[in-house]
C-alpha cells in the first residue's frame, strides 16, 4: 500500500525511496505489488543491505533492501530487469527462494560474509554481514549508487522538462529532366543553273590618253632664258643688256 500510494503522491519523473524488509521482494505473494510499481516506474537501483546495518544503533539485525523507483507516466511496457524483479527465484544450492534480480546481479547485495540462517520468522534465509561496519556499509553503497544514478536516473523528467523526440524525414527529391524536341529543319538544297541569256559580257573600258596643253608662266612670255630664270627664282635681279633681245620660245600648239 505505501509504495503505491507513494508513486500516486509524486508528480511524474519524482523519486520515490524505500528501505523495506526482504520479504517485499522475496515473497511470491508480492508479486502483484511489485507488477504495479513497475508498471507506473522505471527502477533506478535496488541494492540489499547486509544484516548488521542496525546493529550499532539499534542493537538488532535484520535484512533490508533500498528500493529508489522513477515515476513513469508514459511507461508502456517492462523492461527486462523490471521484469526480473517480479520473480521469485529458488537457489538450487541452498534451497532459498530469493528475489530474481538480485539472484542475476549479487554484486547489489553489499557483504563480506554470507551464510545460510533463519530470519526473525524462523524460515530459512540467507544472512549477509560486512565486516567495514558502518562506514564500510557506506563506502560500498555510495559506490553502487552513483554508478545506477549515473546511468538509470532521467533528469530530464526529474526536473520536469519533457524531452520531445522529433523524426526528421528527409525527403530526397530527383529532378525530372524533360527531353526537349528540336524541330527538324528540312533544308531543300537547289541548284541555280546560270541563264545563258542573263549573262551578258562586261563592257570593256578602253582609256583614252589625252594629250594635255603645255603650261605657260610669266616667265615664258617675258622670254626669260634658264639662266635668267634661275636668278630670278633665287631672289637675284638678271642683268639684261639695253637692245638685246631674247630669243623667245614659240609656244607650243596642241595637236
Amino acid at each position: 500500500y505505501f509504495f503505491l500510494k507513494g508513486l500516486d503522491t509524486v508528480r511524474d519523473g519524482g523519486i520515490v525511496a524505500f528501505i523495506t524488509s526482504q520479504g517485499v521482494l522475496d515473497t511470491e505473494g508480492n508479486g502483484g505489488t511489485r507488477y504495479m510499481m513497475m508498471r507506473q516506474a522505471d527502477l533506478v537501483s535496488a541494492i540489499r543491505l547486509p544484516n548488521n546495518l542496525f546493529t550499532e544503533n539499534a542493537n538488532t539485525e535484520v535484512g533490508c533492501d533500498l528500493i529508489i523507483l522513477q515515476k513513469n507516466e508514459g511507461k508502456e511496457e517492462l523492461s527486462e530487469e523490471d521484469k526480473r524483479l517480479g520473480d521469485v527465484v529458488k537457489n538450487n544450492h541452498t534451497g532459498i527462494s530469493t528475489n530474481g534480480y538480485f539472484f542475476d546481479h549479487p554484486e547489489y547485495i553489499i557483504h563480506t560474509e554470507a551464510k545460510r540462517d533463519t530470519d526473525p520468522y524462523g524460515k530459512p534465509a540467507m544472512v549477509y554481514t560486512h565486516s567495514g561496519g558502518v562506514e564500510g556499509i557506506a563506502t560500498d553503497l555510495y559506490r553502487i549508487l552513483s554508478a545506477d544514478l549515473s546511468a538509470r536516473l532521467d533528469l530530464e523528467r526529474y526536473n520536469g522538462v519533457k524531452a520531445e523526440k522529433r523524426e526528421t524525414q528527409t525527403i530526397f527529391v530527383q529532378p525530372q529532366v524533360q527531353e526537349v524536341q528540336q524541330p527538324k529543319v528540312e533544308i531543300e538544297e537547289k541548284t541555280v543553273q546560270p541563264n545563258a541569256e542573263a549573262v551578258k559580257s562586261a563592257p570593256q573600258v578602253v582609256e583614252t590618253k589625252r594629250h594635255e596643253a603645255p603650261v605657260m608662266d610669266l616667265y615664258d612670255l617675258f622670254g626669260y632664258t634658264q639662266e635668267e630664270r634661275r636668278l630670278a627664282e633665287r631672289g637675284l635681279k638678271p642683268e639684261r643688256k639695253k637692245g638685246a633681245k631674247s630669243k623667245r620660245r614659240k609656244p607650243v600648239q596642241p595637236s
